[in-house]
C-alpha cells in the first residue's frame, strides 16, 4: 500500500485549500536535470510531484529532455496512477508525508 485512503483524502483537501501546497519542486530543476544526465537516466520519476512544478521547470530548461519524465502524486487527479519504475527518482519534500506503515 502506497497511501491510506484517509491520508490521500487529507492531502487532496490540502491541495484544494492551499494554492501553494505542492509547488516547491521547480527550485530543484537544474540539479535534477544535471544529475539525471550525469547518471545517464533514461527515465525520471517525480514521486509526490504535487502541482508538477518540477516537470514544468525541466521543460523550461530544455525543450526535449534526454529522458522520459513521469509524475506520481496520489492526491492529484490525473497523477494518481501507480508510479512507474524509473532510473532516477526525485522525492522532494515528500518523505515526511508518507505514513510510517506505508514506507
Amino acid at each position: 500500500m502506497l497511501i491510506t485512503e484517509s491520508y490521500r483524502a487529507l492531502n487532496a483537501e490540502l491541495h484544494a485549500r492551499n494554492p501553494a501546497y505542492g509547488t516547491s519542486g521547480g527550485k530543484w530543476a537544474a540539479k535534477v536535470h544535471r544529475l539525471a544526465k550525469q547518471y545517464e537516466a533514461a527515465t525520471v520519476l517525480d514521486y509526490g510531484c504535487g502541482r508538477g512544478t518540477l516537470g514544468a521547470a525541466l521543460l523550461r530548461l530544455c525543450d526535449e529532455p534526454p529522458y522520459v519524465f513521469a509524475e506520481y502524486d496520489p492526491a492529484i487527479e490525473g497523477k494518481a496512477q501507480h508510479p512507474v519504475i524509473a532510473d532516477f527518482v526525485v522525492v522532494g519534500d515528500v518523505m515526511e508525508h508518507i505514513e510510517p506503515e506505508c514506507l
